[in-house]
């Protein structure tokens, strides 16, 4: 039998006021987000005369950057806390909680400690009936299913 897709529908982000200990505040009207968790550790080759195939070692993970598109509006407090995220340059703790498609199930909330890179309109057109726009995240140190 397939494992059950797990739908986007009904997914939340929430990012931490202040510093990656403060409170975590909901980020309202995202579209999407790409890249969650895309890190990846750099190879080494280790490859000798003596060796019959190449060889690899890798190295520490950079645990990478992702993108949010969303509706943007900073009258709504997650994308405020975001814009306030650029400014500072302070890390913030990152939370995305996936709709469970088992309630049983732990592993559908992923942490991460980022740094908000860009923030701000992407989108601002005559017959645009919002105003997209996108955030990039560096993502900085160790991330985590839960």
């Amino acid at each position: 039998m397939a494992a059950p897709a797990v739908k986007s529908q009904l997914t939340t982000f929430s990012i931490s006021t202040d510093n990656a200990a403060g409170t975590p505040v909901i980020i309202d009207g995202v579209i999407s987000v790409a890249d969650l968790d895309s890190g990846e550790a750099p190879e080494t080759d280790v490859t000798v005369l003596s060796s019959t195939e190449r060889e690899f070692m890798l190295g520490l993970t950079d645990p990478g950057t992702f993108t949010m598109s969303l509706r943007f509006n900073l009258d709504d407090p997650g994308q405020a806390e975001l814009y306030k995220a650029r400014k500072d340059g302070v890390m913030r703790k990152f939370v995305c909680t996936l709709n469970a498609t088992n309630p049983t199930l732990l592993e559908n909330i992923w942490t991460a400690n980022v740094l908000v890179k860009k923030m701000g309109p992407d989108d601002i057109s005559v017959d645009g009936v919002f105003v997209t726009g996108s955030v990039t995240f560096r993502v900085t140190g160790a991330t985590d299913w839960t």
